[in-house]
C-alpha cells in the first residue's frame, strides 16, 4: 500500500480562524448539470445530477451537434430544484458522442451542458474512476489526523483530487483538498493535511479522477466519520 502526505496548510487555517473569517463562502448556485462520469456503456445507467434549478426547467439529451429545438431530445426530464435524474445509456442511441442540455422553463434557452460517449469496447475506455474510498480519522493530542485510502479502477497512471462535499453534490467554493497521481491497481492511502478545517455543510469526500490532461470525472463519495478534518482544540 502507497502512503502520500499533501502539503500542509496549516499556518493559514490558523490565521484565518484566529480572525475569525469563514472559508469558501460562496453565493448561490446558478444552473448547473453534471455526471458521474463521461463515458458509459449501453448497459449503465447515466447519472444526472443538477441544482440550482426553477420550475419547468428540464434536462434533454442530444447527438453530439444537435442543438435544443434543433430536433426531438432522445430523452429529456423536468429537473426542478436540486436533484438527480436517471438516463439508461441504451436509449440514447448506438455508440458515439451526446450533448446532454439543462435548459430553462420548457424552452429551449440552454442554461448548462455536458458531454458523454457511449462505448461499444472497453479498450476505448479513458475515464477509468475508482472503485473505493475509506475515510478515516483520528485524534491525537486535540488534533485531528484524516487520511482517504482509495482503490483505483484501473492499472493506469491517474490523478485523483478530493473536495469536500455535502449530501449527493460537491461542496462549491472550495478548492481540492488534495491531488496526487498514482499508477496501478493497488490500494493507496493519502494522508490530509494535519489539523484541516473540515467546513461545517461537509459531510463526506468526493474523489475525481482523470488521465494526462483531461477533464478530472466524478468517481465516487465516501462519507466521513466523526471527527474527520476537524480543529478540535488548541
Amino acid at each position: 500500500m502507497k502512503r502520500i502526505r499533501s502539503i500542509s496548510y496549516v499556518l493559514f487555517i490558523f490565521l484565518f480562524i484566529l480572525s475569525g473569517m469563514p472559508l469558501g463562502v460562496s453565493a448561490a448556485s446558478a444552473p448547473s448539470i453534471r455526471t458521474e462520469k463521461t463515458e458509459y456503456f449501453p448497459a449503465d445507467t447515466v447519472y444526472v445530477h443538477y441544482e440550482g434549478t426553477d420550475s419547468y426547467d428540464w434536462i434533454g439529451v442530444y447527438p453530439e451537434g444537435a442543438d435544443p429545438g434543433s430536433m426531438t431530445s432522445l430523452v429529456w426530464e423536468y429537473a426542478v430544484g436540486t436533484g438527480t435524474v436517471t438516463f439508461a445509456a441504451s436509449s440514447f442511441g448506438k455508440p458515439g458522442k451526446y450533448s446532454i442540455y439543462l435548459c430553462d422553463n420548457d424552452g429551449y434557452d440552454v442554461l448548462d451542458t455536458l458531454s458523454v460517449t457511449i462505448l461499444d469496447n472497453e479498450n476505448d475506455r479513458t475515464d477509468y474512476g475508482a472503485k473505493a474510498a475509506t475515510v478515516s480519522a483520528t485524534v491525537d493530542k486535540g488534533w485531528s489526523q484524516t487520511s482517504v485510502t482509495i482503490v483505483p479502477g484501473s492499472d493506469k497512471t491517474l490523478t485523483y483530487e478530493l473536495y469536500w462535499s455535502t449530501g449527493e453534490k460537491r461542496l462549491e467554493g472550495y478548492r481540492p483538498i488534495a491531488t496526487v497521481t498514482h499508477a496501478g491497481s493497488d490500494s493507496f492511502t493519502v494522508d490530509l493535511n494535519d489539523c484541516l478545517f473540515m467546513p461545517d455543510q461537509a459531510d463526506g469526500i468526493e474523489v475525481f479522477v482523470a488521465q494526462g490532461a483531461s477533464t478530472p470525472c466524478y468517481a465516487l463519495r465516501s462519507r466521513c466519520p466523526e471527527g474527520a478534518g476537524i480543529l478540535v482544540s488548541f
